[in-house]
């Protein structure tokens, strides 16, 4: 009996100390747990506790100053953030036009069909970047008003301006990116600043864009045009397009208005597309059949 009394006790004791080691095991286990739970939460806080901002749509009223950048110009008194878009519609109801005194980074520019007003928006300073809200850069709906971007345009991103008639006389730096052309049915878009950069230029509206003014095109991507006209009416031998290539594909037409319009170096290819001279025009030789 003293033996097996013995050898029970031994066993239990080896029962206790392997029980106790294994609570010990479980409470460094829990704390462990605990540990990074807090270590979990501490590093995603910057992910739950802020809320992730939206683009927004501030629209123009124009009531106390042309400065673009002044809040108590725009409803709810916030200046258009980089991924905002700029509207005009009819909450523009003061006297004062648009003008940037600085560089602004934007989403889109707006222009609604409730717009009771001409818009220019110009600059005494600063250059315009566009980085487009879901592809489109400028979309104007309105109609029967004059709408003028004298402002110096960037390209932040691909993207596509679309709509009814506007001209932009500014220049607009492609800076690597593809500019896409929508002009409505029937309306024109009127380029006659310089277009600079190395990114290329679509024309896809079944509207026309005109090239026009006096400074030449520098850009040096290709020149496509699907749909509609392109229009090259630049002062007589400065360049509408001095670089790259031009595409003009079926349902499009290449029309030149004034003379001496096309780089020497460029080459031209029809696929489908027409290419209307105008009037009587002296090409290189490469492009006579």
């Amino acid at each position: 009996m003293s033996g097996c009394a013995g050898l029970n006790m031994a066993c239990n004791r080896e029962r206790g100390e392997i029980t106790s080691s294994w609570r010990y095991l479980m409470k460094r286990t829990l704390k462990i747990q605990r540990l990074f739970r807090v270590l979990f939460l501490v590093m995603s806080a910057p992910f739950w506790a802020a809320p992730i901002a939206s683009a927004a749509t501030r629209n123009w009223e124009g009531d106390t100053s042309t400065n673009y950048s002044t809040g108590a110009n725009w409803s709810s008194g916030n200046v258009p953030g980089s991924s905002d878009s700029a509207r005009f519609n009819n909450d523009f109801t003061g006297s004062y036009q648009p003008q940037l005194t600085g560089d602004v980074t934007l989403g889109r520019i707006l222009f609604a069909s409730n717009l009771a007003k001409d818009v220019t928006l110009s600059a005494s300073s600063g250059t315009m970047t566009l980085g487009g809200v879901s592809g489109i850069g400028i979309r104007n709906q309105s109609s029967g008003y004059s709408l003028l971007i004298s402002a110096p345009l960037r390209l932040g991103d691909d993207q596509i301006w679309r709509g009814n008639t506007m001209t932009i006389s500014g220049s607009v730096d492609t800076d690597g990116r593809t500019l896409s052309l929508d002009p409505d049915v029937g309306n024109t878009f009127t380029l006659s600043g310089a277009i600079s950069g190395t990114g290329a230029v679509i024309q896809d509206g079944k509207g026309t864009v005109v090239y026009s003014g006096s400074s030449a095109n520098t850009y040096t991507g290709t020149t496509t045009v699907n749909d509609g006209t392109l229009t090259l009416n630049k002062t007589a031998g400065v360049d509408a397009i001095g670089g790259g290539s031009i595409n003009v594909n079926s349902g499009g037409t290449l029309l030149l208005a004034s003379a001496n319009q096309i780089h020497n170096a460029v080459n031209l290819t029809l696929d489908g597309g027409i290419f209307d001279t105008g009037t009587t025009q002296v090409f290189p030789t490469r492009w006579v059949p």
